[in-house]
C-alpha cells in the first residue's frame, strides 16, 4: 500500500472534504443572501421616496380614464340626438 492509497481511503480525508464542502456552500449562500437583501432593502426604503410619483401617474391615469368616459358619454347622447 503506497502513500497515494493511503490518502484515498483514509475516513479522515473525506471527513475533511466534506467538512470543507460544507464551508464552501455556506460561505456562497450567506454571500448571496447578503447581496440580494442589500438589493431588497434598497427597494423598499426607495419606495417612500417614489410613492408620491406613482400616486400622481396613478392619479393621472384616473382623471384620463374619467375623462374618456365622460367624453364617450357625450359622444353617445350625441348620436341618440339628447344634445342639441
Amino acid at each position: 500500500m503506497g502513500p497515494a492509497e493511503h490518502w484515498y481511503t483514509s475516513p479522515t480525508s473525506y471527513g475533511a472534504a466534506s467538512l470543507l464542502a460544507v464551508v464552501m456552500v455556506g460561505a456562497v449562500t450567506v454571500s448571496v443572501t447578503y447581496v440580494v437583501g442589500a438589493a431588497k432593502r434598497q427597494l423598499t426604503y426607495g419606495l417612500d421616496q417614489d410613492l408620491p410619483l406613482a400616486l400622481e401617474q396613478h392619479d393621472r391615469a384616473h382623471r384620463v380614464a374619467y375623462w374618456y368616459a365622460e367624453i364617450r358619454q357625450r359622444q353617445i347622447a350625441l348620436e341618440a340626438g339628447d344634445i342639441f
